[in-house]
Protein backbone atom coordinates (compact mmCIF):
# COMPACT_ATOMS: atom_id res chain seq x y z
CA UNK A 1 0.00 0.00 0.00
CA UNK A 2 2.86 2.35 0.72
CA UNK A 3 4.88 1.29 -2.16
CA UNK A 4 1.59 2.14 -4.43
CA UNK A 5 1.14 5.43 -2.87
CA UNK A 6 4.47 6.24 -3.03
CA UNK A 7 4.58 5.38 -6.81
CA UNK A 8 1.23 7.48 -7.11
CA UNK A 9 3.14 10.51 -5.58
CA UNK A 10 5.96 10.41 -7.90
CA UNK A 11 3.57 10.00 -10.95
CA UNK A 12 1.73 12.90 -9.55
CA UNK A 13 5.01 14.99 -9.15
CA UNK A 14 6.06 14.79 -12.55
CA UNK A 15 2.97 15.40 -14.48
CA UNK A 16 2.68 18.40 -11.58
CA UNK A 17 6.21 19.40 -13.03
CA UNK A 18 5.73 19.31 -16.52
CA UNK A 19 2.78 21.06 -16.13
CA UNK A 20 4.08 23.41 -14.33
CA UNK A 21 6.79 23.98 -16.55
CA UNK A 22 4.79 23.82 -20.01
CA UNK A 23 2.59 26.93 -18.29
CA UNK A 24 5.19 28.59 -16.71
CA UNK A 25 6.67 28.62 -20.48
CA UNK A 26 3.42 29.86 -22.13
CA UNK A 27 3.79 32.89 -19.66
CA UNK A 28 7.14 33.58 -19.64
CA UNK A 29 8.21 32.84 -22.90
CA UNK A 30 6.36 34.87 -25.52
CA UNK A 31 5.40 33.37 -29.06
CA UNK A 32 6.81 34.80 -32.27
CA UNK A 33 4.94 37.50 -33.63
CA UNK A 34 4.51 36.37 -37.41
CA UNK A 35 3.36 39.70 -39.26
CA UNK A 36 2.03 39.86 -42.52
CA UNK A 37 4.95 41.65 -44.09
CA UNK A 38 4.36 45.04 -45.05
CA UNK A 39 4.66 46.40 -48.82
CA UNK A 40 7.73 48.64 -48.66
CA UNK A 41 7.78 51.86 -51.17
CA UNK A 42 11.53 52.14 -52.53
CA UNK A 43 13.18 54.62 -51.08
CA UNK A 44 14.25 57.54 -53.56
CA UNK A 45 15.11 61.12 -53.90
CA UNK A 46 12.92 63.61 -54.75
CA UNK A 47 12.61 64.33 -58.86
CA UNK A 48 12.52 67.79 -59.92
CA UNK A 49 10.93 69.15 -63.11
CA UNK A 50 11.90 72.66 -64.71
CA UNK A 51 9.06 73.62 -67.24
CA UNK A 52 9.16 77.54 -69.14
CA UNK A 53 5.53 77.88 -69.11
CA UNK A 54 5.69 80.89 -71.61
CA UNK A 55 7.52 79.23 -73.88
CA UNK A 56 5.09 76.08 -74.07
CA UNK A 57 2.08 77.91 -73.81
CA UNK A 58 3.00 80.19 -76.99
CA UNK A 59 4.50 76.68 -78.92
CA UNK A 60 1.10 75.07 -78.26
CA UNK A 61 -1.23 75.18 -81.08
CA UNK A 62 -4.40 75.96 -79.14
CA UNK A 63 -2.28 79.41 -78.59
CA UNK A 64 -1.48 79.48 -82.32
CA UNK A 65 -5.53 78.60 -83.32
CA UNK A 66 -7.30 81.52 -80.60
CA UNK A 67 -4.12 84.00 -81.02
CA UNK A 68 -5.09 84.28 -84.45
CA UNK A 69 -9.14 84.93 -83.85
CA UNK A 70 -8.07 87.35 -80.81
CA UNK A 71 -6.21 89.68 -83.23
CA UNK A 72 -8.73 89.83 -85.88
CA UNK A 73 -11.23 90.31 -83.04
CA UNK A 74 -8.62 93.07 -81.02
CA UNK A 75 -8.12 94.64 -84.86
CA UNK A 76 -12.11 95.01 -85.12
CA UNK A 77 -12.34 96.87 -81.89
CA UNK A 78 -9.61 98.78 -82.40
CA UNK A 79 -10.67 100.12 -85.28
CA UNK A 80 -13.90 100.93 -83.54
CA UNK A 81 -12.64 102.96 -81.46
CA UNK A 82 -9.82 104.54 -83.78
CA UNK A 83 -13.87 105.74 -86.07
CA UNK A 84 -15.24 106.99 -82.80
CA UNK A 85 -12.51 109.11 -82.01
CA UNK A 86 -11.45 110.45 -85.97
CA UNK A 87 -15.27 111.51 -86.04
CA UNK A 88 -15.59 113.67 -82.80
CA UNK A 89 -12.37 114.87 -83.83
CA UNK A 90 -13.65 116.13 -87.36
CA UNK A 91 -16.70 117.82 -85.76
CA UNK A 92 -14.56 119.73 -83.26
CA UNK A 93 -13.20 120.88 -85.87
CA UNK A 94 -15.82 122.15 -87.56
CA UNK A 95 -16.80 123.55 -84.49
CA UNK A 96 -13.64 125.78 -83.90
CA UNK A 97 -13.96 126.77 -87.97
CA UNK A 98 -17.92 127.98 -87.00
CA UNK A 99 -16.71 130.17 -84.23
CA UNK A 100 -13.62 131.19 -86.11
CA UNK A 101 -15.96 132.46 -88.88
CA UNK A 102 -18.71 133.98 -86.97
CA UNK A 103 -21.70 131.70 -87.68
CA UNK A 104 -24.73 131.94 -86.36
CA UNK A 105 -24.74 131.18 -82.36
CA UNK A 106 -27.78 128.85 -82.82
CA UNK A 107 -25.68 126.47 -85.19
CA UNK A 108 -22.68 126.68 -82.86
CA UNK A 109 -24.72 125.99 -80.23
CA UNK A 110 -26.17 122.70 -82.25
CA UNK A 111 -22.56 121.82 -83.17
CA UNK A 112 -21.55 121.88 -79.68
CA UNK A 113 -24.40 119.70 -78.40
CA UNK A 114 -22.77 117.13 -81.45
CA UNK A 115 -19.17 117.63 -80.60
CA UNK A 116 -19.66 117.01 -76.52
CA UNK A 117 -22.50 114.09 -77.59
CA UNK A 118 -19.37 112.53 -80.15
CA UNK A 119 -16.92 112.70 -77.35
CA UNK A 120 -19.07 111.17 -74.69
CA UNK A 121 -19.55 108.47 -77.16
CA UNK A 122 -16.01 107.86 -78.37
CA UNK A 123 -15.39 108.06 -74.34
CA UNK A 124 -17.69 104.74 -73.97
CA UNK A 125 -16.61 102.94 -76.50
CA UNK A 126 -13.01 103.28 -75.43
CA UNK A 127 -13.80 102.25 -72.17
CA UNK A 128 -15.89 99.61 -73.35
CA UNK A 129 -13.28 98.49 -75.81
CA UNK A 130 -10.37 98.34 -73.28
CA UNK A 131 -12.36 96.33 -70.86
CA UNK A 132 -13.76 93.80 -73.60
CA UNK A 133 -10.03 93.30 -74.38
CA UNK A 134 -8.57 92.98 -71.41
CA UNK A 135 -11.34 90.60 -70.14
CA UNK A 136 -10.79 88.57 -73.77
CA UNK A 137 -7.18 88.32 -73.17
CA UNK A 138 -7.66 86.81 -69.34
CA UNK A 139 -10.18 84.51 -71.15
CA UNK A 140 -7.66 83.28 -74.13
CA UNK A 141 -4.76 82.99 -71.63
CA UNK A 142 -6.60 80.99 -69.19
CA UNK A 143 -7.97 78.68 -72.05
CA UNK A 144 -4.43 78.03 -73.06
CA UNK A 145 -3.04 78.30 -69.30
CA UNK A 146 -5.31 75.64 -68.31
CA UNK A 147 -4.79 73.21 -71.38
CA UNK A 148 -0.86 73.47 -70.93
CA UNK A 149 -0.62 72.98 -67.09
CA UNK A 150 -2.80 69.65 -67.56
CA UNK A 151 -0.26 68.29 -70.16
CA UNK A 152 2.47 69.42 -67.50
CA UNK A 153 0.46 67.61 -64.66
CA UNK A 154 -0.09 64.32 -66.43
CA UNK A 155 3.42 64.27 -67.53
CA UNK A 156 4.75 64.95 -64.52
CA UNK A 157 2.64 61.56 -63.36
CA UNK A 158 3.68 59.71 -65.93
CA UNK A 159 7.78 60.06 -65.11
CA UNK A 160 7.52 60.09 -61.83
CA UNK A 161 8.39 63.84 -61.01
CA UNK A 162 7.65 64.85 -57.35
CA UNK A 163 7.83 68.94 -57.83
CA UNK A 164 7.52 71.30 -60.84
CA UNK A 165 8.60 74.51 -61.01
CA UNK A 166 8.22 77.16 -63.44
CA UNK A 167 11.78 77.95 -65.25
CA UNK A 168 12.08 81.25 -67.96
CA UNK A 169 14.87 83.17 -68.94
CA UNK A 170 16.12 86.19 -66.98
CA UNK A 171 16.48 88.17 -70.47
CA UNK A 172 12.25 88.23 -70.97
CA UNK A 173 12.65 91.04 -68.33
CA UNK A 174 15.58 93.56 -70.01
CA UNK A 175 13.07 95.49 -71.75
CA UNK A 176 13.82 96.37 -75.54
CA UNK A 177 16.60 98.12 -77.39
CA UNK A 178 13.95 101.49 -77.23
CA UNK A 179 13.46 101.39 -73.67
CA UNK A 180 14.72 103.18 -70.86
CA UNK A 181 18.01 102.12 -69.77
CA UNK A 182 16.92 103.02 -65.80
CA UNK A 183 13.35 101.17 -66.57
CA UNK A 184 14.72 98.51 -68.43
CA UNK A 185 17.06 97.66 -65.32
CA UNK A 186 14.69 98.10 -63.05
CA UNK A 187 12.16 95.20 -65.16
CA UNK A 188 15.25 93.29 -65.22
CA UNK A 189 15.56 93.22 -61.73
CA UNK A 190 11.78 92.44 -61.10
CA UNK A 191 12.10 89.43 -62.98
CA UNK A 192 15.35 88.20 -61.46
CA UNK A 193 13.43 88.69 -57.72
CA UNK A 194 10.18 87.28 -58.81
CA UNK A 195 11.53 84.20 -60.65
CA UNK A 196 10.72 80.77 -58.98
CA UNK A 197 13.95 79.11 -59.78
CA UNK A 198 17.19 80.75 -59.31
CA UNK A 199 19.92 77.87 -60.02
CA UNK A 200 18.72 74.38 -61.41
CA UNK A 201 21.56 71.59 -61.69
CA UNK A 202 20.27 70.08 -64.44
CA UNK A 203 23.80 68.01 -65.03
CA UNK A 204 26.36 66.78 -63.28
CA UNK A 205 30.17 67.75 -62.82
CA UNK A 206 30.96 64.67 -65.20
CA UNK A 207 28.65 66.10 -67.81
CA UNK A 208 25.69 63.46 -67.28
CA UNK A 209 21.80 64.54 -66.83
CA UNK A 210 20.94 65.03 -63.50
CA UNK A 211 18.19 62.44 -63.29
CA UNK A 212 16.83 63.86 -60.15
CA UNK A 213 16.26 67.68 -61.92
CA UNK A 214 14.89 67.66 -65.38
CA UNK A 215 14.32 70.88 -67.82
CA UNK A 216 10.93 69.33 -69.49
CA UNK A 217 10.37 72.59 -71.51
CA UNK A 218 10.87 70.97 -75.09
CA UNK A 219 8.77 67.09 -74.39
CA UNK A 220 5.82 69.72 -73.06
CA UNK A 221 6.09 71.97 -76.03
CA UNK A 222 6.35 68.36 -78.18
CA UNK A 223 3.13 67.28 -76.72
CA UNK A 224 0.78 70.40 -76.85
CA UNK A 225 1.96 71.66 -80.38
CA UNK A 226 0.56 68.95 -81.86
Amino acid sequence: MKRLSFVLLVALSLLAGIGGGFIGNKISTPEPVHAQAAAKRADRDVRIALVDLVKATRSAKMYTDRKLEFEKQVSARKERMRLAAAEYETLAAELEEMKRMSKDATEIQRKELRVKAKQEEAKVIREFVQQWLEELSNDFQKEVLAKVHDTIKDYAKRNGYDLVFQLYELEAGAGSKDDDAIAATRAWAETLKNMPVLYSQTTMPNGAPNEFVKDITDDIINLVKG
